[in-house]
Parts: C-alpha cells; structure tokens; sequence
C-alpha cells in the first residue's frame, strides 16, 4: 500500500508540475521547515511556498513530500531531499528547474513552476526577484489544486505534526490550558455567587441544601477535559 501510495503522490504532484506549463512562471519556496525561520514571512511574499502554491496545509504537504520520498525526517524535523528532487523530475521528464541562493543568512531552496513569456513575463532570477521586490503573478488554477487535493485525499498518509515541532506546540498548549482554566474558574466564580444571591432572597433554604449545590455545580466541570490537539 505504501509504494502505491508514493507512486500516485509522485504522478499527482508530476501531472499538477506538468499542468502549470501553461501558467506565468514564478520561483516557488521549497523550504518544508518553517517551524523557527525568523525570515520566512518576508520570503513567502515574493517566493509562496508548494503548499501555498497548491491550496494545503503546511504539514500536509510535508506529508505529502515524505509519502513521495522527496523529504525526509532529521532529528526531528523535515529536511529537502534534493538529489530525490532532481531524480523525480528527471524521471517525470518535468519542465521545471531548481536552484540555491543565500538569503537572509540561509541557503534556500527555490523551484521554478510555469512558462516565462519573452514579451510580458521575461526570465528572471530568483536573486533578483528578491532584491527588486517582485512577486508572484495572480493565477486561475482552482481546477488544478482542486484536482491534487482530490489525488491526496485518496494517499495513505499519515500527517506528522511534530515534524514541525519546535517547542511552540507545547506553549500553545499550556496557554489554552491556562486560558481554559481560568474561564472554568469564572465560571466556578460566577456560580458561587449566583447561589449566595440565590440564599439571600430564599433565607429559609438551609445551608446544607446550598453547600450540596455548590458541589454538585464544581464537580459538572471535568478537569480533564482541557486538551491540546494539533491539527
């Protein structure tokens, strides 16, 4: 099942790469780990990533890259396979190109999807499409995503959020639960108020009747409820 799967997740992502031909042409990130890239939102302006590209979501794109074995998992977090890259379009006889430049500090990875037009959308530099600010031309290629998010949801996959994973997920999950307990405490709060104004205005109620009420009203709060999933 596994092998199928990485041979129709090659020959999707082949035919959408084989389909944009006909689409203006662009550098498109190929960087996977953006999990502690303090650079990435002032890249992804001018160089969108695949899963930009491709309408889906980041870790199920790397997902998608694992399955097609053009990425690979290192000490925890996902690495480009470039000799994988250049082996795959070679092998799909692909019409697209890659390659490397430094920025911000980084060596990046870049490919190039479409067709350049001599007249209006001449041959560019990844380099220089950085330094002259110029972005990505606005496409119509719905059908196209459409068609791959199709071919994925048929992949065996299994979406592998730790590869992403740089500590942040832990804090957002303390922040949730902090946040959530703090609600539950108002509530608590709120409660317990409501019952003493409820003991004021019914002074004949006895105190036992409000303490067992009271009880009753924490224990409706499950103190295990409170979870952290990662889509």
């Amino acid at each position: 099942m596994a092998n199928s799967s990485s041979y129709d997740g090659r020959q999707a992502l082949a035919d959408f790469f084989g389909a944009m031909v006909t689409q203006k042409v662009h550098w498109y990130s190929m960087g996977v780990d953006i999990s502690s890239d303090p650079g990435n939102a002032e890249l992804t302006k001018i160089f969108p990533s695949l899963s930009t590209l491709l309408s889906i979501e980041h870790d199920t794109m790397v997902s998608v890259l694992q399955l097609c074995q053009l990425v690979q998992s290192r000490r925890g977090k996902p690495q480009l396979m470039i000799d994988a890259w250049m082996h795959f379009i070679a092998e799909k006889g692909l019409d697209v190109e890659v390659t490397t430049f430094s920025v911000l500090n980084k060596r990046r990875y870049f490919i190039l999807i479409g067709s350049w037009n001599k007249l209006r959308h001449q041959a560019t530099l990844p380099v220089t499409c950085w330094q002259n600010g110029i972005f990505p031309p606005k496409l119509q290629i719905s059908g196209l995503t459409r068609t791959f998010a199709e071919c994925v949801g048929h992949l065996n996959i299994t979406l592998v959020p730790a590869l992403l994973d740089d500590g942040s997920n832990s804090d957002s999950c303390s922040l949730m639960d902090d946040k959530e307990s703090e609600l539950e405490g108002e509530k608590i709060d709120s409660e317990g108020k409501e019952a003493e104004e409820k003991e004021s205005e019914e002074k004949k109620q006895p105190m036992a009747d409000c303490g067992i009420d009271m009880f009753s009203h924490q224990n409706l709060l499950d103190p295990t409820s409170s979870h952290c999933f990662i889509h």
